[in-house]
């Protein structure tokens, strides 16, 4: 966990997690229009996304694989 592989792990899945957030968010709803996007929620969903993969990658740090990924998966 304390290699730079796991935190470029980590950051990319975040990323990705925040993006999915985002789009589902705006997706359930009323549907995503790219003209009429609160950005507020669109941070909100983002944030929270995000939060979620960052604790998700630490927790998987212990049992996943010993080269330092962020993975679950060996």
């Amino acid at each position: 966990m304390f290699s730079i592989k796991f935190w470029s792990d980590a950051f990319e899945r975040l990323v990705k997690s925040a993006a999915q957030a985002v789009l589902t968010g705006f997706t359930i709803g009323e549907g995503f229009n790219v003209f009429d996007v609160d950005l507020r929620l669109a941070l909100g969903f983002a944030g929270g996304g995000a939060a979620y993969s960052l604790l998700t990658s630490i927790a998987s740090a212990p049992f996943g694989s010993k080269d330092g990924s962020a993975s679950l998966v060996k």
